[in-house]
């Protein structure tokens, strides 16, 4: 009985995760943003980055509330270009010498998995 109920716990909470995701992804499939960073908070898991825009340059911001793109905050500093395309699960941010993918396709599945496309640094 206790493992049958483990069971449908275990099951359940997976549901749950799966429907967030979906959600989740429904919210980044709308955003979009082409920012040179000025300034960017670091002691959040909420990617959240201010700058102006590469295009316009008016002033600009950018904020993820769903986490996804929480794996780029250590890496992105000030000079950097974050790039999200509208429709895309994808974040881009283009450094001097490199440029790192965060892809949240799967993201619930990538999370945890270390042999995931989750973070792609390419060398230029």
């Amino acid at each position: 009985m206790k493992y049958t109920f483990l069971l449908l716990l275990l099951i359940f909470s997976c549901t749950d995760m799966d429907k967030i995701c979906r959600e989740n992804n429904e919210i980044r499939l709308k955003h979009h943003c082409n920012i040179i960073v000025s300034n960017i908070k670091k002691q959040t898991s909420i990617l959240e980055i201010e700058g102006v825009n590469s295009i316009t340059n008016q002033p600009s911001n950018y904020k993820d509330d769903t986490r996804g793109f929480h794996g780029v905050i250590k890496y992105t500093e000030k000079g950097d270009t974050v790039v999200k395309k509208k429709g895309e699960l994808k974040l881009y941010v283009y450094k001097k010498d490199s440029i790192i993918i965060c892809n949240v396709e799967d993201f619930c599945k990538k999370i945890n998995d270390p042999t995931s496309d989750y973070l792609i640094f390419i060398k230029r």
